[in-house]
């Protein structure tokens, strides 16, 4: 799913040849000084330079502190576009949970016979819907973890899930059954696998209890009564979930972060202060 960053920015801090200058609070960036202004000893001047940058650099840090008191400021920017895409956010969960799936056609009641499971040399699992011989397998390099087995999942290995399909079921139709039924197929086979490794009863069932239409959430219900329709349903939702719970954080580091600079703007103007009278008084000492 699209995360919704059309709000983001690359760059909080506007390009310093764009910047105004700060003048609100008096403070504007020595232009005065050129070389010639400079000490005629080298270290007093590589000392004034340093200061003279570093008191540069204090205005551009007030340029972007100061921006946060004005009411239009990059973080309230920011933040507008955040609650737009909440918004969005909200109205995507809205339609989903409110989304009624079309039910499934019925399928023809097809016996599932001749089930047999084979253990070695990896666990096989064979049966027939219909005249349709399947065949699910481990691989073969499922590993043994302390005293538990860890078993792999199974591959289909003979038969075409495809020749499940009536033939009256329109290209859409086919096309959705076939994706249906290669998961509740493996969802059947599974069972058969489980319950062979417990010394349980084989299950018995047909073509029509691997794929029960759904009233509720549309398309099909699959061998263990879930329904796929539904469970990619609650993934999206999930996902918008995590969307809404980022862009939220998003927006209250940002009015921090603006009340963050706002509350520098006093130790900024103290630097500064400190800095520049450096400056002064080592330019009036030469």
């Amino acid at each position: 799913m699209r995360r919704l960053r059309f709000w983001k920015r690359d760059s909080r801090v506007e390009d310093a040849a764009q910047a105004p200058v700060a003048t609100k609070f008096g403070i504007r960036p020595r232009a005065d000084l050129g070389i010639s202004a400079l000490p005629a000893d080298p270290v007093l001047a590589a000392r004034a330079t340093a200061l003279l940058a570093r008191r540069d650099a204090l205005v551009q840090e007030l340029l972007v502190a100061e921006e946060a008191v004005e009411r239009d400021n990059q973080w309230r920017r920011q933040v507008a576009l955040i609650s737009e895409a909440l918004v969005i956010v909200a109205r995507e969960r809205a339609a989903l949970a409110d989304v009624r799936g079309v039910p499934g056609e019925t399928v023809p009641p097809l016996p599932v016979s001749t089930i047999s499971v084979s253990m070695d040399p990896a666990v096989t699992v064979r049966f027939r819907i219909g005249e349709t011989a399947l065949a699910y397998a481990e691989d073969l390099d499922w590993a043994e973890r302390g005293h538990q087995i860890a078993r792999s999942d199974l591959h289909l290995e003979h038969g075409e899930i495809s020749a499940l399909i009536p033939s009256n079921f329109s290209p859409v139709q086919r096309s959705e059954l076939a994706r249906h039924l290669e998961g509740s197929v493996f969802v059947f086979a599974t069972d058969i696998r489980d319950r062979a490794l417990n010394d349980e009863q084989l299950p018995v069932g047909t073509l029509a209890d691997l794929a029960k239409p759904s009233t509720q959430y549309g398309g099909w219900l699959d061998w263990a009564g879930q329904s796929p329709a539904a469970q990619a349903r609650q993934l999206d939702l999930n996902q918008l979930h995590e969307e809404q719970e980022r862009l939220e954080k998003e927006r209250i580091h940002l009015l921090d972060e603006e009340a963050k600079m706002i509350e520098a703007i006093p130790v900024i103007r103290r630097r500064f202060a400190d800095v520049d009278h450096q400056l002064q008084a080592l330019l009036n000492a030469t």
